[in-house]
């Protein structure tokens, strides 16, 4: 009595590596979309507190963590999304396009305070 077992069944196509990507870029993604959370706050403050004029400067100091991570957790993302796991590519496309959005946004906020 042997029994015939589908390859395709017992062999999955996990790949940890990309989950971990996608997840952490999307993690990324979504605190680069609220402003850079802790982090964004304690920039801004730390820059707020040091310089008597609170114009240009404090607006980059206060886009440039949302910037930097949205672009961190877009490029975790990108590469998370180009893989076959069925987890992690629309994962991964998720926080490209959240990624993506924080960036445009804190460029929005950075130029905006600048004019």
């Amino acid at each position: 009595m042997t029994e015939q077992y589908d390859a395709r069944i017992t062999q999955d196509s996990t790949d940890q590596a990309a989950r971990t990507r996608a997840f952490v870029g999307l993690g990324l993604a979504l605190v680069g979309l609220m402003g850079g959370g802790m982090l964004g706050s304690a920039v801004f403050y730390l820059f707020l507190g040091t310089t008597a004029d609170t114009g240009a400067f404090s607006m980059v100091a206060q886009g440039l963590p949302g910037l930097l991570l949205g672009l961190a957790g877009a490029g975790l993302g990108w590469s998370a999304s180009t893989t076959a796991d069925p987890l992690a590519a629309p994962a991964g496309r998720a926080a490209l396009v959240l990624g993506v959005l924080a960036a445009l946004a804190a460029v929005a906020v950075i130029v905006t305070g600048q004019v």
